[in-house]
């Protein structure tokens, strides 16, 4: 994936999450220390490693230059709730059946019938 490619990535993570956590994506990037905002960045934080695979210091760079350890601090939190099927697994579920659920409404089907190849 490119660049432009993990910052299109990015920014679906970031709307899907937003929606279902009831915050501003752009507080997400923000040095916001709300309770709200916070979690909603850890799930996304998560999310985008989950889905590109990217190092934590690639994902901090994409928030806007956190440090790595944020990234780190952020997952581990989504993990743990995972256990637990607390707050943050739920939200991290919710934003991921969405960004799934955009990605089908994406790719449309051709309609009508197939001819057979001879």
């Amino acid at each position: 994936m490119t660049e432009a490619d993990h910052r299109l990535v990015l920014g679906r993570v970031v709307s899907a999450v937003a929606a279902v956590a009831a915050v501003s994506p752009v507080s997400m990037f923000m040095r916001d220390r709300g309770r709200d905002v916070i979690r909603a960045r850890w799930v996304a934080i998560w999310l985008l490693r989950e889905l590109t695979r990217l190092s934590t210091i690639r994902v901090g760079y994409l928030f806007d230059g956190i440090d790595h350890s944020t990234v780190l601090n952020a997952c581990r939190h989504v993990d743990s709730d995972r256990h637990i099927n607390g707050p943050l697994w739920q939200c991290a579920v919710l934003a991921f059946r969405r960004l799934y659920a955009e990605q089908h409404a994406r790719v449309r089907r051709p309609l009508g019938r197939v001819e057979a190849l001879p």
